[in-house]
């Protein structure tokens, strides 16, 4: 009901046949690769996207119609604080989510990460899930180019080096989550603890691999060892969500990141039994302080919500949640991104390997 989407099919029809100039309601995504239909499109104020993200916005709502998602995992402290969406030459990142405080040190020479290396600890929190919760914390799988397949990334040398990149960047950095409450006898509670993501990694990298190259000679030699206190808070807060729209997202950081904190806070309101939560967009509890973005100003920041909230509607449609008028407040409901029975498995992982 909140969107039109056009199938693949229909737009080329729908061009030729000037049905679009007689729609009272013209749809949200139109995808053309010609610079005649993109200008007109903008003269009819449609959303304009490229050709292969509106084939993954089709594929997407139709998975999500046809109930065939697949199930994933998020971490908390990487939902309630993003990561920057762009690299930073500066020494430290820090995010404040109410009581909760984020602190994220990068290698002097890798940098902290940022951008699409978020989709890591969304796959090491879908990958632990898929392996069982181990007790050894260790992620047994067939091959590095496995995290590619999970994320539907084209598996060459350029995707194998930026997965390499992604990796020492994550490895190497420090994180520190710590929680500060005042009592009400006045007393201050302090829970805090630093940590890494992963202790160990033993990954072979193959740019010669194939499919039929897995077998119980050579497969299942890579492992990623998880940090104890990681692990334990991914078996304790995983936070269930969609991979679909994780995969369709993948190259849009802040959108993905508003999409992870909307479905954690419908989530967290459904398994409490709230039925509404008034969340400001700024201030120390506010939405914009828990954001990878850079903008200060809040008119900017204003405007860059708003493009967000539509967007994000585009891909969740169900979304129960709503930014004000004013895009002072997101109005929370409770709800799931995901339904019920959804399909779960991440390649070459499994809870048994040889």
């Amino acid at each position: 009901p909140r969107s039109h989407l056009l199938s693949r099919r229909a737009l080329w029809w729908l061009w030729e046949s000037d049905e679009l100039e007689k729609a009272e309601e013209p749809p949200l995504v139109l995808a053309h690769f010609i610079g005649r239909g993109l200008v007109k499109a903008h003269k009819k104020n449609f959303d304009v996207v490229g050709w292969n993200q509106a084939s993954r916005i089709v594929d997407l709502n139709e998975s999500r119609h046809l109930q065939k998602l697949s199930l994933g995992f998020c971490a908390r402290e990487f939902v309630l604080c993003g990561l920057p969406y762009k690299p930073t030459k500066a020494k430290e990142f820090v995010r404040q989510n109410g009581n909760l405080r984020l602190q994220v040190w990068g290698d002097p020479t890798l940098g902290i990460p940022f951008g699409q290396d978020r989709l890591i600890p969304i796959w090491l929190a879908s990958a632990f899930q898929a392996a069982g919760e181990p007790d050894h914390n260790r992620i047994y799988f067939r091959s590095a180019s496995d995290i590619l397949r999970a994320f539907e990334i084209p598996i060459d040398g350029h995707e194998r080096q930026l997965l390499r990149e992604r990796l020492q960047r994550v490895f190497s950095a420090t994180y520190q989550v710590e929680i500060k409450e005042k009592q009400k006898d006045g007393s201050i509670f302090w829970n805090a603890q630093r940590y890494q993501l992963i202790t160990r990694v033993c990954l072979w990298f193959n740019n010669d691999e194939k499919e039929n190259q897995y077998t119980l000679e050579n497969a299942w030699k890579n492992y990623i060892d998880l940090d104890p206190y990681f692990a334990q808070d991914l078996r304790k807060r995983s936070l269930p969500i969609d991979m679909n729209t994780v995969i369709a997202l993948k190259r849009s950081p802040a959108l993905l990141d508003y999409y992870a904190w909307m479905a954690w806070r419908s989530y967290g309101l459904l398994k409490s039994h709230q039925k509404e939560a008034r969340v400001p967009v700024f201030g120390a509890h506010g939405y914009w302080a828990q954001s990878g973005s850079k903008i200060t100003n809040e008119d900017k920041a204003k405007q860059q919500l708003r493009r967000q909230h539509a967007k994000l509607l585009t891909y969740w449609p169900d979304c129960p949640n709503e930014l004000t008028s004013n895009a002072e407040y997101i109005i929370v409901r409770p709800g799931i991104a995901i339904h019920k029975g959804a399909s779960f498995s991440i390649p070459g992982v499994s809870r048994k390997p040889p």
